[in-house]
């Protein structure tokens, strides 16, 4: 629901899809709360899961089309990759993150160990400079490819949980999908919708 907040907040956002998302946002927060609420009874909790259940996925839906009703401009390969990047970086587990990153870590890191990774930032169209910090608290800067990058990264976070849990960052993440398609990469299902 934070995503929802996210994309209603931005001013890129249409009126009309922000007003969608808002309802479909309240709607979803007043069954969880009558789902936790302990007078609730345990008839009324297991249709209002059921309802949850149809509602979350209505709101994933909104939060996808608000945010692709945005106008962003279209950035280059390796600046959509960068930013896509970040935003999985800053909302992924570390576990996950440090799993699905493992083989492309460059060799000069492998000895100390990842702790976190940090950002990523533009090198060219297929390069980008990821800066993480070691187990030994230092900062570091290396490349990584972006065809295998972008791909470890949409295996840490599927296609149903990109705008849920990026926002509209996760335009980035479908430009870099759609950038490496045309060049006849396949990134997971990134830009397939709703079971497409």
């Amino acid at each position: 629901m934070s995503s929802s907040s996210d994309i209603m907040h931005d001013q890129r956002t249409p009126d009309d899809e922000r007003e969608r998302l808002a309802e479909t946002t309240e709607q979803v927060s007043a069954l969880l709360k009558k789902i936790s609420d302990p007078a609730t009874s345990q008839q009324d909790r297991s249709e209002a899961e059921k309802e949850l259940d149809e509602k979350t996925s209505r709101m994933k839906d909104q939060q996808e089309d608000a945010a692709d009703a945005q106008k962003r401009a279209r950035e280059s390969l390796g600046k959509a990759a960068a930013l896509c990047t970040s935003a999985v970086f800053e909302t992924a587990g570390e576990a996950e993150l440090m799993d699905g990153l493992a083989e492309l870590v460059p060799a000069q890191w492998e000895d100390e160990g990842v702790k976190d990774f940090w950002k990523a930032e533009e090198k060219s169209d297929e390069t980008l400079d990821v800066i993480a910090q070691l187990r030994s608290n230092e900062q570091a800067h290396g490349p990584f490819e972006v065809v295998p990058l972008i791909t470890a990264l949409a295996e840490v976070v599927p296609r149903d949980e990109l705008y849920g849990s990026m926002g509209g960052a996760a335009l980035y993440c479908r430009q870099t999908a759609q950038y490496l398609d045309d060049a006849g990469v396949t990134v997971s299902n990134w830009l397939a919708r709703g079971g497409e």
